[in-house]
């Protein structure tokens, strides 16, 4: 549950970009087809419980593009004992041009560096060092990842801060593994407009 200064501060955050989208209230057909590729995403597996909150259509894309508030619940074990967090999350969302398989970028681990070292599964990007000595990049069609894996989108992702994204096919579901924040927020808002 949150506290009343935590929805006074989302609420501040909306305000202050209510220009930039359209809240909706009932989705339509497209919308919910997305939203079924989305409740499939491995990026939200981790959640033991994810509600949808609020759906904000971003107004200046022709492609579709949402963002939306979403409230997360997840497990951490101390000892023998489970204990359940709560948190609202921002997730971007964005239909793109072109199909690019299942792939997914996300800050790399120091456990995937030592894996690497035995079985190479990571696709490394050697005219951006830091983008994969940071992120994580694999695929089930290394081609077509390839051909997501732009300049331009490359260096925008390198911008970010810890963001996880994973494309299926032509949806784009990207977050951040933290509280909604008002930066996280413009950056989202950026990334996704960009992307």
């Amino acid at each position: 549950m949150l506290s009343l200064d935590e929805i006074n501060a989302i609420e501040e955050i909306l305000s202050n970009y209510s220009n930039q989208f359209q809240e909706i209230d009932q989705p339509t057909e497209e919308e919910k087809n997305v939203f079924s590729i989305v409740d499939e995403a491995l990026i939200l597996k981790e959640y033991d419980n994810i509600e949808f909150n609020k759906l904000l259509n971003i107004k200046e894309l022709t492609k579709s593009a949402w963002l939306t508030l979403v409230n997360v619940d997840y497990s951490l074990y101390s000892g023998k004992q489970r204990q359940i967090y709560g948190d609202l999350q921002l997730i971007g969302i964005k239909v793109l041009r072109f199909n690019y398989g299942h792939l997914l970028i996300r800050p790399e681990t120091l456990g995937d560096k030592i894996t690497e070292l035995f079985h190479h599964t990571e696709i490394d990007i050697k005219e951006f060092p830091e983008f994969s000595s940071k992120y994580y990049f694999i695929s089930d069609n290394e081609a077509l990842a390839l051909s997501f894996a732009s300049q331009q989108r490359l260096m925008l992702i390198e911008t970010q801060k810890e963001i996880t994204i994973e494309i299926i096919n032509n949806t784009l579901i990207a977050k951040f593994p933290r509280f909604l924040n008002s930066a996280d927020f413009e950056s989202m808002l950026d990334f996704i407009k960009n992307i």
